[in-house]
């Protein structure tokens, strides 16, 4: 963690990962270089071939749903700014 991690991702851009089986736990286990990353705007992109965790299924599944109504409610947003007279 201290020789790889938290060096590399506090001034990485991007992050790939390919694994056969993820948990979320095992990448929360990097959560403070991750924070990091995350603030420098880094880019996560991960190849999974199955979850571990039941519930982290439900976690992707619930925030694909966010992601959905968040695009929905900004573009009705946008639509109204463009209507706007004043």
């Amino acid at each position: 963690m201290e020789d790889f991690y938290l060096p590399t991702l506090s001034v990485a851009k991007s992050y790939d990962r390919a694994v056969g089986f993820f948990s979320a736990s095992t990448i929360s286990y990097a959560a403070q270089a991750l924070s990091i990353f995350v603030r420098n705007d880094g880019c996560i992109r991960l190849i999974l071939g199955a979850f571990a965790d039941s519930r982290d299924i439900e976690a992707v599944n619930q925030g694909l749903k966010l992601r959905e109504l968040s695009a929905m409610i900004g573009d009705q947003f946008l639509s109204q700014i463009g209507e706007a007279t004043d």
